[in-house]
C-alpha cells in the first residue's frame, strides 16, 4: 500500500481517533482528538520538544501532561550511557534524525524499557518491551512540521509461556528465537492492517472535507445565485415599472413619440402619431420612416441625425417641415438616447411637437417688427419732409411781407405778393388739416357728414379743386361721367377731397405735358372711379404700401413734388369710411398708374328734404360792437387786432389770462377772440370766469386754438364757448361771423349762452 505523508488532520486520525464531521461554522478540534487517541502518542517539533501527548501514553508514563509538554523529548526520558537502555535511545535518536532528514516514517526495533508501575497495581518498576515508530507531518512549503511518535507495547509477544523474558533484548542471546519471529510477524501484520484502516480513514476524511468543501461551496453559490436571481427579479420588476411609467407619459403628452432601434426601425409609437396621420400603431411597428412613406426630404435629415445619436450617444434636436395638402407643417424633434445595462445605445426616442402656430406667430412677429421699422422709417422721412414743407411756405411769406413794406407805391406789385401770400398760407393750411385729418381717422375719431350727393358735381368739385396745378404743368385732362344722374349716400367734401388728391397725384407725379383721364363707371350696386395717368409709374413692390402712412411713389429728395406722402393714406381712410375699396396698379416704372375707387351707389328713391341742421344761437350785439383778443402769441394777437380795426372794430388786446380778466371787467367786450393755452390762466378758466360774473353772461366768446378735435370742441362748450374755429382761422370765416353778428344784433341779447356748434 502507498504511503503518504500525513498531514495534521492525518496525525489526529493516526492516534486512533475517529475524526468528527466538520462544519463551515466550527472546525474540529484535533488536539482533542489527539489527545483522546487509544495510541501511546506523543507530538513532536522538529526540535524535539514535546508539543502534545495522549492520554494513553500520559498513564503508561504515571505523570502529568504539564510535567512533560515543551520539554525536549530526551529531558523527559533521561538515559543513563552506562545502562542497559542507551543502546535503545540511541536507535530512537537516530530514527528521529532519519525522519528529519528524509521526510519519510522510520521505525525503532523492539527494546525492554522499564516503566514504573501504577500504584492500584502494587506499585515499582515493571519492564515492558515497546515498538517505537516516527511519522512525519509536513507543513504546506513540504517541510518537517511536526513528528508524530507512536509506541506499540509488544511486550505480550515478547515474554516466553511461563512469562519470562523471550529474550535478552540488550544484547542478551535468544531464549527462543521462533517465538520472537512469530510475535514480530503477527505483530507487523497488525500495525501493516492498522496502516492500512488509518489510511483508509483519511481517505475517508479527505472525502467528507471534500464533501463539505462542496457543500459549502454548493451553499455558497446557491446564496449567489439566489442574490443574482433576486436582484434580476427587481432590476425586471423595476424595468417594468420604468417601461409602465414611460408608456403613460407617453400615451398622455401633447406630443409624437417613437422609439427606434439601431436599423432605425418603429419599436414604439404613441396614440398621437396614429390620430395625426391617421394609420394605426400597427402600421408603424418594425418598419423604418421611409417603409411608412415618409417623404425623401423629411426622411433624410430626420435618419441622419438618428444615426448620429446612436453614434455619439449624445441628444440632438432637429426641425423639419412636413409637406400637406393644408400647407406646409412645422415640427420641432428631440431625440435621446436610451442605454442598455452595458452602457451602449440600445434605442433612441423621439419627442416631436408641432410648432406650425409658433412657427407663424414668430413669422407674423417678425413681419409686424420689420413692419414697424419701416413705419419708423417712413416715419423719419415724414417727419424730414414735414419740416421741409412746412418750411418751404416760409421763404415767399417774408419775400411777401418785404415786398408790402417796399411796394407801398405799387400797388400791382403789392396786390401780387398778398396774392402769393395768400397761396401759401393757403397751403400750410392744407397741410395741417391733412394731418389732422389722417389722426382723426387714425383714432377713429373723423366723423362723415353723409348727405344724398350727385356724383358729377362731386367731381366738378374735385376737378375745380386740382385744375390749377394741372394746367400749370401743361397736363390733358379727360373726364368721362357717363349721363343720368348717380347718388351716394356721403361726404361730399370729404369724397371731393378723395378725387382732387388723386388728381394732384397724377399731376405731380407726371412729366409737363403728360395726360391724365378721370373715369366713372356704374358696375352694378358700385361706381368705380378712376384716374388714369402717363407718368413715372410705380415699381411692383412698392404697390402693397402705397397706401400706408408716410408713403410717397419715389423718395422726397429724388422726386420732390411736395406733400407729405400722407395723402394716399388719408384716400384710403376716407374711401372706406364710405364704405368702398380703393387700389393701385401699373404696368411699372415710367408706364404710368392707375388708382381706382369703387363706392356703393345709394338706393334709388326720392330725396328727401335735408333736415335744417343745427344753428348756432349768438347773442344779440349792439352797433359798433367791441372786440377783445387774447393770444400770449403777440403777434398773432396785434396782427388780428389790426385786421379787425381795419373792419371799424373797436378792439383791445391781452397777452395772458389774468390780463384777460382784468381788460374785460374794465372794457366790457362784446365778442372774445379767446386762445384755449394761455399762461397765468387759461382759456377755459377765462371762460368759466367771464359766465360767473353779471357783465360776462351775454359775451360771445369764440375759442381760437390749434386744438381741434371734437373732444376738444365739446370742453370748449362745457366752459362757456359759443364759437370755436380752428387756427390757423381764416379771415374771411371771422368776417363772416362777425357780420353775423352784426346781422342778427336788431333782435335782444341771449340771456345765457349758446352751445358751440
Amino acid at each position: 500500500m502507498a504511503m503518504t505523508h500525513p498531514t495534521h488532520a492525518d496525525a489526529a486520525t493516526a492516534a486512533g481517533g475517529t475524526a468528527p464531521v466538520r462544519s463551515p461554522a466550527s472546525p474540529p478540534d484535533f488536539r482533542a482528538i489527539f489527545e483522546a487517541s487509544p495510541s501511546l502518542d506523543l507530538l513532536l517539533a522538529p526540535d524535539l520538544t514535546v508539543v502534545a501527548a495522549s492520554d494513553v501514553y500520559l498513564r503508561a508514563l504515571l505523570a502529568g501532561r504539564d510535567a512533560i509538554i515543551g520539554r525536549h523529548l530526551f529531558d523527559v526520558f533521561p538515559v543513563d550511557p552506562s545502562g542497559s537502555a542507551a543502546a535503545g535511545a540511541t536507535d530512537v535518536r537516530a530514527s528521529l534524525a532519519r525522519v528529519l532528514a528524509t521526510r519519510a516514517p522510520d521505525t525503532v526495533a523492539a527494546q525492554w524499557y522499564a516503566v514504573r508501575r501504577p500504584a492500584e497495581q502494587g506499585g515499582g518498576v515493571e519492564e515492558r518491551c515497546w515498538s517505537i515508530t516516527h511519522t512525519p507531518i509536513l507543513g504546506a512549503d513540504g517541510a518537517v512540521d511536526h513528528i508524530l511518535h507512536r509506541v506499540d507495547d509488544v511486550t505480550g509477544f515478547a515474554r516466553t509461556g511461563d512469562g519470562s523474558k523471550a529474550a535478552k533484548l540488550d544484547g542478551a542471546p535468544p531464549v527462543d528465537a521462533a517465538v520472537i519471529v512469530r510475535a514480530f510477524e503477527a505483530r507487523r501484520a497488525e500495525v501493516q492492517k492498522t496502516h492500512e484502516l488509518e489510511e483508509t480513514e483519511r481517505e475517508l476524511l479527505r472525502s467528507e472535507e471534500e464533501r463539505q468543501r462542496l457543500v459549502v461551496q454548493l451553499r455558497n453559490e446557491r446564496a449567489r445565485l439566489n442574490l443574482d436571481l433576486t436582484a434580476q427579479m427587481r432590476a425586471e420588476a423595476a424595468l417594468r415599472r420604468s417601461e409602465q411609467e414611460f408608456r403613460t407619459l407617453a400615451e398622455n403628452i401633447p406630443a409624437l413619440v417613437v422609439r427606434f432601434d439601431r436599423e432605425l426601425r418603429h419599436l414604439y409609437v404613441n396614440r398621437q402619431v396614429a390620430a395625426a396621420t391617421g394609420l394605426p400603431t400597427s402600421a408603424f411597428l418594425g418598419k423604418t420612416n421611409r417603409d411608412i412613406g415618409m417623404p425623401e426630404q423629411v426622411c433624410a435629415p430626420v435618419d441622419a441625425q438618428l444615426r448620429h445619436v446612436f453614434a455619439t450617444g449624445q441628444a440632438t434636436t432637429l426641425e423639419f417641415v412636413y409637406p400637406s395638402p393644408a400647407g406646409p407643417r412645422y415640427f420641432h424633434s428631440w431625440l435621446g438616447p436610451e442605454l442598455s445595462a452595458s452602457g451602449s445605445v440600445e434605442t433612441v426616442c423621439a419627442i416631436t411637437r408641432d410648432v406650425t402656430e409658433q412657427k407663424e406667430l414668430e413669422n407674423e412677429r417678425r413681419r409686424r417688427m420689420e413692419e414697424l421699422a419701416e413705419a419708423a422709417r417712413r416715419k423719419d422721412e415724414f417727419l424730414a419732409t414735414l419740416a421741409h414743407e412746412l418750411r418751404n411756405p416760409l421763404a415767399p411769406l417774408r419775400n411777401g411781407l418785404e415786398l408790402l413794406r417796399l411796394g407801398e407805391s405799387d400797388p400791382a406789385a403789392s396786390e401780387r405778393a398778398r396774392a402769393m401770400m395768400e397761396r401759401q398760407v393757403a397751403h400750410m393750411v392744407r397741410l395741417i388739416d391733412d394731418l389732422l385729418d389722417v389722426s382723426r381717422i387714425t383714432r377713429g375719431k373723423l366723423r362723415l357728414r353723409r348727405e344724398r350727393v350727385e356724383l358729377a358735381g362731386v367731381v366738378q368739385s374735385a376737378i375745380e379743386a386740382s385744375r390749377p396745378l394741372i394746367d400749370a404743368s401743361r397736363h390733358e385732362l379727360t373726364v368721362d361721367v357717363p349721363p343720368g344722374p348717380i347718388h351716394l349716400d356721403a361726404d361730399p367734401t370729404r369724397l371731393a377731397q378723395v378725387l382732387s388728391n388723386l388728381l394732384t397725384n397724377a399731376a405731380k407725379y407726371t412729366d409737363p405735358g403728360g395726360r391724365i383721364r378721370l373715369s366713372v363707371e356704374r358696375q352694378g350696386g358700385e361706381v368705380v372711379l378712376a384716374v388714369r395717368d402717363t407718368g413715372i409709374g410705380i415699381a411692383a413692390e412698392h404697390l402693397p404700401g402705397l397706401f400706408q402712412m408716410f408713403s410717397q411713389i419715389t423718395p422726397a429728395l429724388e422726386r420732390s413734388q411736395g406733400g407729405l406722402g400722407i395723402g394716399l393714406s388719408l384716400v384710403r381712410g376716407l374711401v372706406e369710411l364710405h364704405g368702398g375699396r380703393v387700389a393701385a396698379s401699373s404696368d411699372g416704372p415710367g408706364k404710368g398708374s392707375e388708382f381706382s375707387v369703387r363706392l356703393p351707389v345709394a338706393e334709388e328713391r326720392a330725396q328727401a328734404a335735408a333736415a335744417p341742421g343745427e344753428e348756432r344761437e349768438t347773442p344779440s350785439l349792439p352797433p359798433r360792437c367791441r372786440v377783445l383778443v387774447v393770444d400770449d402769441n403777440s403777434d398773432a394777437a396785434d396782427s388780428l387786432a389790426m385786421l379787425l380795426r381795419v373792419l371799424g372794430y373797436s378792439v383791445e388786446v391781452a397777452y395772458d389770462g389774468r390780463q384777460g380778466a382784468e381788460i374785460a371787467e374794465r372794457f366790457c367786450p362784446d365778442v372774445v377772440l379767446l386762445d384755449i393755452g394761455l399762461p397765468k390762466m387759461n382759456g377755459y378758466e377765462v371762460a368759466r370766469y367771464f359766465r360767473e360774473q353779471p357783465w360776462g353772461k351775454g359775451m360771445v366768446l369764440v375759442a381760437m386754438t390749434g386744438w381741434g378735435q371734437q373732444e376738444d370742441k365739446q370742453r370748449a362748450t362745457e366752459a362757456g364757448f359759443n364759437v370755436h374755429l380752428t387756427k390757423p382761422v381764416d379771415p374771411g370765416t371771422l368776417k363772416a361771423l362777425l357780420a353775423d353778428l352784426d346781422e342778427r344784433r336788431r333782435g335782444p341779447a341771449l340771456a345765457a349762452p349758446p352751445r358751440a356748434p
